[in-house]
């Protein structure tokens, strides 16, 4: 068993997306449009986030490279400002794009340094200011990407925030990725023989449920390459992946994809792993990939991966028992109240955790129950205590 590990964004809540672009390019260019992302449990007090503005930098053809040279993109409105455009280049991997200001409704918001955009989220995020307070009060965290980053085509600026710092974005994280390998040999047919990569996947999980999932798996640094392949969740009979029997059986029933290998490697996009909305919290979310070598007298040889996607340093609790359970347990450090609360109507109940350093409660507690205790941990959200001491 090889265990992996991946930088995982941690974003405590998402509450919405939207989405507008550009409609048409100038031939030889790629066109952004922007993408903002409410990561937090309640809407910004300032209005809602409606153009992305930053500046070209180093790089860009056909661009001056001083800073005096700006972009705009709508992220919110009825109707396309014509005005609102970015446009890169296709190709121009060398561009440097900056972002500097955000308006909500009317009033601009600033970092206080320009953001370079590249094709992975910050390892922290970034606090925003309003325009004339820059370094005083902070009004929104944030966090940026842009995806391609080689603007190979027309691009998206993903522009994640939220309103309170507990839930600040894109906090990269190393998360377990366990992987068990086997390989499965037809007669005098080798089976493929990649080995896995995950530096172009992120996943970003919401109380402990993944909502952004982008980027690829990549199958690399094969001597035998396979023809086709395929991405099965987990829920299969129990032993449907050990034999070579059991693999290939199922393999019938089933419709391969072309891996489109070349030099030992090829990628598959994470949409196919059907990962959004599924639980990452513990260790159940599951999928399996197997790569088929087909011999040109038609007997078959499989490789197989089966990658578990856990943070098991997260719970994701629904009744008080199993919130006892997760405070007691010292492995775990995050523990997200189901929907966001959780009512606790049984008296007695010792809620103790590990330290307020050490275990946070995300959700709002109604006590209904009598003689509770709470204590050894943080809470985010509130208590309600219609019970008695």
């Amino acid at each position: 068993m090889d265990k992996k590990r991946v930088g995982v964004i941690l974003i405590a809540a998402l509450a919405l997306a939207g989405l507008t672009g550009c409609d048409s390019n100038v031939t030889g260019e790629v066109l952004g449009r922007g993408e903002a992302l409410n990561m937090s449990q309640q809407a910004l007090s300032a209005g809602e986030i409606e153009y992305l503005k930053g500046y070209y930098g180093d790089g860009c053809l056909n661009r001056a490279d001083d800073g005096t040279e700006r972009w705009s993109l709508q992220v919110k409105g009825d109707a396309l400002d014509p005005s609102a455009r970015l446009a890169v280049v296709q190709g121009n991997e060398d561009c440097k794009l900056l972002l500097d200001e955000v308006m909500v409704g009317d009033v601009a918001h600033v970092p206080d340094a320009a953001i370079l955009l590249e094709g992975t989220y910050k390892t922290e995020s970034i606090a925003f200011f309003q325009h004339d307070d820059v370094g005083e009060e902070t009004v929104f965290y944030a966090n940026v990407k842009i995806d391609p980053a080689d603007f190979s085509a027309d691009f998206t600026v993903s522009f994640a925030y939220s309103a309170d710092l507990e839930d600040a974005v894109a906090v990269t994280q190393e998360a377990n990725l366990e992987v068990q390998q086997a390989s499965f040999h037809g007669v005098e047919v080798a089976a493929p023989d990649y080995e896995l990569s995950f530096d172009e996947l992120d996943i970003g999980t919401s109380g402990g449920y993944v909502q952004i999932a982008t980027g690829a798996i990549k199958l690399v640094d094969a001597a035998v390459e396979g023809q086709k392949y395929a991405v099965w969740d987990h829920d299969l009979p129990e032993g449907a992946l050990d034999t070579f029997h059991a693999v290939d059986t199922l393999w019938g029933a089933l419709t391969g994809k072309a891996t489109a290998s070349t030099a030992g490697a090829f990628s598959i996009a994470v949409d196919e792993f059907d990962l959004i909305d599924k639980l990452m919290a513990g260790p159940d979310l599951k999928r399996s990939i197997v790569v088929q070598n087909l011999s040109t007298e038609h007997v078959s040889a499989y490789q197989v991966f089966t990658i578990t996607f856990s943070n098991l340093d997260e719970a994701v609790v629904e009744t008080p028992a199993e919130l006892i359970s997760a405070l007691a347990d010292a492995t775990i450090e995050k523990i997200y109240l189901h929907e966001g609360g959780l009512t606790v109507d049984g008296d007695d109940g010792d809620y103790e955790g590990q330290g307020k350093e050490a275990q946070t409660v995300y959700g709002d507690l109604t006590v209904t129950g009598n003689n509770n205790t709470f204590s050894g941990f943080t809470l985010v959200g509130d208590i309600v205590d219609n019970g008695s001491d």
